[in-house]
């Protein structure tokens, strides 16, 4: 509670602390996660004020799956109190197999829907920091921005997640907007009130213009931590044998 930047860092050791029913020894991912704690424990932490004056930027975002279809996400970005589809900025991104592994659960991406719906987050505060980046330099900022995902908003509002992969694309988050030096003010939507981030996840993109379009592809370099940390997820070696205890122990938190 009183360093807030460790707590979307400690999934990993939560998920080995949950699996470790007798004894074993801490995973590579867990021990290089305690030197980066260690590290944050001994440098000072400028946290945000609450009361930092809102950024005129906001946006939604949202993410669908179906077995057949596959996974996409999608978002708006817009610099007016209520905007009109012409006046955002808007980002869609399908989101394939063969590039992102961890988005499809025993080939369905619908058992990773939170997870695909934090990526969209990811990728709307990214954009909101771009394109409202003048700002920031002159002062600290809120940001605001829009779920239709209660559990996710939840796990910003607080910083931390239980849940693998969702807690990996927070990591990337908070570490972004900590750089940044600014502080999200996410809100819960229902879903029938996120309608264009919907028609961008399916897609439909009738009334957004062409040229206001965000590439996607292009902000993934800014995240390799988050793509290294979910290569050690999908590699971790599998439980087998007589050692499935110890392999479980070792790899859980991966």
């Amino acid at each position: 509670m009183p360093w807030p930047l460790s707590r979307p860092f400690l999934q990993p050791f939560w998920a080995w602390k949950s699996a470790t029913t007798t004894s074993g020894k801490p995973s590579k991912l867990i021990r290089s996660f305690a030197k980066l704690l260690l590290h944050v424990l001994h440098n000072p932490q400028i946290q945000p004020c609450p009361y930092d004056p809102a950024s005129n930027w906001w946006g939604a975002s949202d993410a669908s799956a179906h077995p057949e279809d596959g996974a996409y996400i999608g978002g708006w970005i817009a610099d007016c109190e209520n905007p009109s589809k012409e006046q955002t900025w808007w980002f869609h991104y399908e989101v394939p197999l063969e590039d992102h592994p961890w988005a499809h659960k025993d080939g369905d991406p619908t058992r990773r829907i939170a997870a695909l719906e934090m990526f969209g987050t990811l990728i709307l505060t990214h954009f909101l920091l771009i394109l409202g980046g003048k700002s920031l330099p002159r002062t600290r900022l809120r940001l605001s921005l829009i779920s239709d995902n209660q559990g996710n908003i939840f796990a910003l509002l607080n910083q931390k997640t239980k849940h693998m992969p969702t807690s990996a694309f927070l990591m990337q988050l908070i570490v972004m907007i900590h750089a940044a030096g600014v502080q999200l003010a996410p809100s819960h939507m229902k879903r029938d009130y996120n309608q264009w981030a919907d028609e961008l996840t399916h897609p439909d993109f009738t009334g957004f213009r062409p040229d206001r379009r965000l590439p996607v592809r292009e902000v993934f370099s800014h995240f390799k931590f988050l793509w290294a940390l979910l290569d050690d997820q999908m590699t971790a070696p599998k439980p087998s044998g007589n050692n499935s205890k110890r392999r479980k122990t070792d790899h859980h938190a991966t």
